[in-house]
């Protein structure tokens, strides 16, 4: 396939457009997350906060999974990146079953910190091993429950 100067020119314009989203919600998503963990612990406020933090990095989850390599070559996405955003999904599940109780998003939880350590997102670039984990862990989007209705799973 010959590629034109045109054809070029919007493929880099299409690349630099997916690496300023992807920064943009970046930073978006750390401005939410730090107004989350200030957050006290009780009330019913946070909801709204986890929704946006939660959109944001599920977002920033798939973007990394589509586009990592433009964004490797882009931005400049290192592995340990990758590891971060997995391990605030993780916080992010952590912390909805810590107000909420439910055991399915402890599970949740586990199962992007195993992930993370199994495939060694935070180990050194000279000593890291290939590893072939499975699949990535599927983000789950958090269920709705009326007010007064337990949404826990004894």
């Amino acid at each position: 396939m010959v590629r034109t100067a045109r054809s070029l020119v919007t493929f880099e314009h299409k690349m630099g457009d997916v690496c300023e989203q992807f920064n943009a919600l970046r930073l978006k998503g750390e401005r939410i997350f730090t107004r989350l963990r200030a957050l006290p612990p009780v009330g019913a406020y946070w909801e709204p906060f986890f929704e946006k933090a939660f959109n944001v990095y599920s977002k920033l989850w798939k973007m990394q999974q589509v586009h990592r390599e433009k964004l490797q070559s882009g931005v400049g996405l290192k592995r340990w990146e990758i590891g971060e955003l997995a391990a605030r999904i993780g916080q992010l599940y952590y912390s909805y079953y810590l107000r909420t109780s439910d055991v399915n998003y402890l599970r949740e939880a586990y199962n992007f910190y195993s992930a993370i350590r199994a495939r060694g997102y935070f180990k050194c670039e000279q000593t890291a091993q290939p590893v072939s984990a499975g699949p990535a862990p599927v983000l789950v989007s958090p269920v709705k429950v009326a007010p007064g209705v337990s949404s826990s799973t004894n």
